[in-house]
């Protein structure tokens, strides 16, 4: 209940939904937590948030099971992403490092 109600008050604070795709994904909730990677992309993010984000699509969709077709999908566009993150030698923040090397 705590939980929704901060996410109504930070609908598209990134780092709010990633916490929150994270603490869905820590209690089991895997299939639910898409929802906040969804609003996390829909939100124009940076290109270090969208891997970020389809990182967690990724570990979510790997960790719910039964999801193969969905996960390599998502797995083929995740490292597509990190390609073009490296070729880009963009700056990444010091709070995304973990996201992207774990």
């Amino acid at each position: 209940a705590l939980c929704k109600k901060l996410l109504a008050l930070a609908q598209t604070d990134i780092s709010f939904l990633v916490n929150f795709a994270n603490l869905y994904q820590n209690s089991g909730r895997n299939l639910e937590s898409l929802e906040f990677t969804q609003r996390i992309l829909s939100n124009s993010p940076s290109l270090v948030d969208e891997v970020a984000a389809n990182y967690l699509t990724l570990r979510g969709l790997m960790r719910a099971g039964g999801q193969w077709q969905k996960a390599d999908s998502a797995y083929q566009k995740y490292e597509n992403l990190l390609g073009k993150l490296i070729e880009s030698d963009s700056y990444v923040p010091e709070e995304h490092l973990v996201n992207l090397i774990s």
